[in-house]
């Protein structure tokens, strides 16, 4: 299925503010500025935006649009997702926590207090993994724990994802962080 119009955000820029609209050519042809003035001021769809038709923001546009056009990025973020989300959750199977990290391609989310099987997760990639299931009762102490090791994501569901500039490195580094965040918790008695 294919959408008549999309509007595309965040990455469509290369992290600038910017946006993009995009859809069949007679949608937008009706949004576009033909020349005829008439026709422009009485029958054309307003589109209005802050950075509308910015060449900055164009440029950008054009050369992040190249760059995921060929899917490297894609593929190489959905490896670093997948190890993640496998390191994480050998990290809790080493520490002997009930707990999962779930999700699909580079995002992440991390439940503490029941495995995946108790989530009614049979598989941590599989769209049921999309649901949020929250954090489970220590999310928050788990999220400032993780805050004191340098790894921040969005506290209030407990979902993080992965950018394009990251690193096997950097994978290694929330792995590692996860696991003294986890040795934190026991330590204060809440594991």
């Amino acid at each position: 299925m294919t959408a008549d119009l999309t509007c595309l955000a965040k990455a469509v820029a290369g992290g600038l503010p910017g946006a993009a609209l995009v859809g069949r050519a007679d949608l937008l042809d009706s949004i576009a500025f033909s020349g005829d003035g008439k026709r422009d001021r009485t029958q054309r769809v307003a589109d209005q935006g802050t950075y509308s038709a910015t060449p900055l923001l164009a440029a950008a546009g054009v050369a992040a649009l190249e760059i995921l056009r060929t899917g490297d990025v894609q593929r190489e973020l959905n490896r670093l997702g997948d190890r993640l989300r496998a390191g994480m959750n050998q990290v809790l199977k080493n520490r002997g926590i009930r707990g999962c990290v779930y999700g699909a391609s580079s995002i992440f989310r991390i439940f503490l207090g029941a495995d995946a099987q108790e989530l009614g997760l049979h598989d941590y990639r599989m769209d049921e993994a999309r649901l949020d299931r929250g954090m489970g009762p220590l999310g928050a102490k788990l999220h400032l724990a993780m805050l004191l090791e340098g790894v921040d994501y969005n506290r209030g569901s407990a979902i993080g994802w992965l950018n394009a500039a990251m690193t096997d490195a950097d994978i290694d580094y929330v792995i590692d962080a996860f696991d003294r965040s986890l040795e934190r918790l026991a330590r204060e008695g809440l594991l």
